[in-house]
């Protein structure tokens, strides 16, 4: 398991790994000021995530889960942040800023000199990318139609389809392991309670609410 630990009083963050039972946590980084996001590669020998360490943004990282020295992957001026491995492990989709909104690139870890924008939204924000289980689709949540819709497009970036109706406000799209549906935090409106939703990957049926649960609310999922 891999998490990020704030520091305190010191503004610095650290990402931490541990076995499933809890123990022997450790740190695998240190002097961050920002450190976030841990996306495990496929054979579980990476970990790519988010931070800051001297440089005026946040860029994309991969450190061997084992430790070691963290190899910077992303070097954009405006940063880059959310990144998500790609089921063979030759990928890494994540969200860059760009004019005040985000779109979602696409990097290979091993040569990451040649990155390619998959998404370019001018009246929105793509973010959240996550890749199919079979790597040929990625889901991301997008405000490009007004409010927060979770889309399903191809591996390239083309054919970019809402599977989420507009009356939700969708987010934090997660993959079921066959890849034949998708789960995500949704709400009907701004105030409204957060449940779960389960969505058919092509969007041929409605949503429905797993969570419907007006005591709680519920956030991030993930398929195990």
């Amino acid at each position: 398991i891999a998490w990020m630990r704030r520091l305190a009083p010191v503004a610095t963050e650290e990402m931490w790994v541990m076995n499933a039972n809890g123990s022997a946590a450790h740190a695998l980084t240190t002097n961050a000021s920002t450190s976030k996001a841990p996306s495990w590669s496929p054979i579980g020998d990476r970990i790519a995530f988010t931070a800051r360490f001297a440089g005026p943004v946040s860029q994309i990282w991969i450190i061997p889960s084992a430790g070691g020295a963290a190899v910077q992957v992303t070097t954009g001026a405006l940063g880059a942040t959310e990144p998500s491995w790609s089921p063979d492990g030759h990928a890494i989709v994540y969200a860059v800023p760009t004019n005040g909104q985000l779109n979602i690139w696409k990097v290979d870890p091993d040569n990451p000199a040649t990155p390619i924008q998959l998404t370019t939204t001018t009246t929105g924000t793509d973010e959240s990318p996550s890749w199919s289980p079979d790597g040929t689709k990625i889901a991301f949540d997008s405000t490009r139609d007004g409010t927060d819709r979770i889309y399903v497009m191809n591996a390239d970036g083309s054919n970019p389809q809402a599977v989420s109706p507009p009356t939700l406000i969708a987010s934090w799209p997660a993959w079921s392991p066959t890849g034949s549906q998708i789960v995500f935090q949704g709400k009907t409106g701004p105030t409204s309670d957060v449940d779960l939703y389960l969505v058919p990957a092509d969007g041929s049926k409605a949503p429905v609410d797993v969570h419907p649960d007006p005591a709680h609310n519920a956030f991030s999922p993930g398929w195990w």
